[in-house]
C-alpha cells in the first residue's frame, strides 16, 4: 500500500508509515485517519481450504483417477463415483503444478464429457489408472496432497530483538540481552518450550541434543496452524561469528520475520539481508494512548468478552493477558513488492491493548501473510516449478 499522507493529528499519534523509513522495492502498510479499529478479524481464505480433501472425500471411497498423458501439462483428475444423495452432482478434484482445484460436477454418461467439467483441457489425452496400480497411485496423491497441507498450516516465524539504536542487521542477531519488555512479548504470543524432547511441529529445530537452543516459542491458532517462532535470542549465541549464522539460518529463511523493537528510531527493511524475508511486522511498546477506549466498537468490547470466555483463565494466565492491562502496542507492516495486500489490515492509530483481541489480530495477520508471501511473483515460480516436477514424477511412475 501506499504510505499515508500527513495530517494534523499527526502530532498526537505518528503514522505507523513514520515507523519504517521508505525503502525502494519495499510497501508499507498505511495506517491512515478514518481506519476504525475492527470487529471482523478473520483468515483471508476459508479455512477449508487448508484441510485434507481428497483423504477426506476420495481415498478409501469408490472413485476414478485420471492422469494427462501429456507432460508439458502435468494434470490429475480423480472423480467419485456415485453422486451425492442430496443435491445429484459428482464431487471431483484436480491436481495442477498451480495448486488444487474442487469442484461438483453434474454427472455425464460420457467420461470426456466429465474431465472436461472437472477443468480438463479440451484436447488432452487422459490415461485411467489401471486397478492394479490404483491402491499405490490413491495413497501418492494423499500423501502429495498431506505434503501441500503441512506446507500451509505448519509455519515458522522469525522473531528478531533489535535493542535501542540499532541499525544494523548482524547487531539485531548479535543481541544476547533482553528486557522485561520482549521478554512479556514473547510470553504473550506464545509459550516457551524445551526442544529436546519436544513431540510437536519442530520447525527445523533440533528436538534430540540442543544444538539450536534448549528453548523455543510455539503456539497453535484456530486448532488447525502450528507456529514454531524462531527467536533469535533464544538461537545459539556465537562469540566469534559477527552475522551469527546460527541464528540466521533460520530466522534468515523465514517469509516472516517480527521485529521487536525498543526505542523510536524507525526501522528500514533494506538494513536486511535475506532473500527469503518477504515481510516484517515492526512491533513496539508504547504508552497507553489518551483516548484508546473510545476507538474500540461496542461490538468489539463484546468479541473480547467472548473470547476471553473461549480461551479460559489458565491460557489468558499462560499468556500474561489478565486482570488490567497496562501494556500497548504499536504495529506496522512492510512487504516486499509483488506480495498481495493481506487483512486484517491497521486500524488509526495501529496502537493495541495487550489483550485477547490483538493476540488474534497477530496470529490471524501472521497466517495470512504467510498464505501472500507464497503468492509474491519472486517466490510462486519456486512453488509451481517444484509442483510441476512432483507431479511429472507421478504422473511418469503410472504411465
Amino acid at each position: 500500500g501506499a504510505v499515508a499522507g500527513k495530517g494534523p493529528a499527526e502530532q498526537a499519534a505518528p503514522l505507523s508509515s513514520e515507523r519504517i523509513l521508505k525503502s525502494k522495492g519495499w510497501n508499507i502498510e498505511a495506517s491512515a485517519e478514518g481506519i476504525r479499529m475492527s470487529s471482523t478479524v478473520k483468515l483471508d481464505v476459508s479455512a477449508d481450504e487448508d484441510e485434507e480433501y481428497y483423504g477426506r472425500y476420495f481415498y478409501g471411497e469408490g472413485h476414478r483417477i485420471y492422469i494427462c498423458t501429456d507432460l508439458d501439462r502435468p494434470m490429475v483428475i480423480c472423480l467419485q463415483r456415485k453422486a451425492d444423495n442430496v443435491t445429484n452432482l459428482l464431487r471431483s478434484v484436480t491436481r495442477t503444478p498451480q495448486g488444487l482445484h474442487r469442484s461438483m460436477i453434474r454427472p455425464s454418461e460420457k467420461y470426456k464429457e466429465q474431465l472436461r467439467r472437472a477443468g480438463g483441457h479440451e484436447d488432452a489425452r487422459f490415461q485411467k489408472v489401471r486397478p492394479s496400480a490404483f491402491d499405490s497411485a490413491a495413497l501418492g496423491l494423499l500423501k502429495l496432497e498431506q505434503r501441500d497441507v503441512r506446507f500451509k498450516t505448519h509455519l515458522t516465524i522469525g522473531i528478531l530483538y533489535r535493542a535501542k539504536g540499532q541499525k544494523e542487521e548482524d547487531q539485531f542477531y548479535s543481541n544476547q540481552e533482553t528486557t522485561p519488555d520482549f521478554e512479556e512479548f514473547l510470553e504473550f504470543v506464545g509459550e516457551r518450550v524445551q526442544l529436546k524432547g519436544w513431540t510437536e511441529f519442530r520447525g527445523g529445530l533440533d528436538i534430540k541434543s540442543n544444538t539450536t537452543g534448549k528453548e523455543s516459542v510455539y503456539t497453535t491458532y484456530e486448532n488447525r496452524y502450528k507456529i514454531m517462532f524462531h527467536t533469535s535470542t533464544l538461537l545459539p549465541y556465537t562469540e566469534t561469528d559477527e552475522q551469527q549464522v546460527e541464528r540466521k539460518r533460520h530466522i534468515g529463511n523465514d517469509l516472516i520475520v517480527i521485529i521487536f523493537q525498543e526505542g523510536d528510531e524507525a526501522f528500514e527493511p533494506t538494513w536486511m539481508r535475506s532473500n527469503m524475508n518477504h515481510i516484517y511486522f515492526v512491533v513496539r511498546k508504547v504508552p497507553q494512548p489518551k483516548n484508546y477506549d473510545e476507538m474500540v466498537p461496542e461490538t468489539l468490547n463484546t468479541q473480547i468478552m467472548e473470547l476471553s470466555n473461549t480461551m479460559g483463565a489458565e491460557v489468558l494466565r499462560r499468556h500474561s493477558i489478565c486482570g488490567l492491562q497496562h501494556t500497548y502496542y504499536e504495529l506496522s507492516v512492510v512487504s516486499k513488492s509483488g506480495v498481495p495486500p493481506f487483512g486484517p489490515y491497521l486500524h488509526y492509530p495501529p496502537v493495541f491493548r495487550k489483550d485477547v483481541y490483538f493476540r488474534h489480530f497477530l496470529l490471524t495477520k501472521l497466517v495470512n501473510a504467510h498464505r501472500a508471501a507464497l503468492q509474491a511473483p519472486s517466490f510462486s515460480k519456486k512453488l509451481t516449478y517444484a509442483h510441476t516436477e512432483l507431479l511429472k514424477d507421478f504422473i511418469s511412475s503410472f504411465l
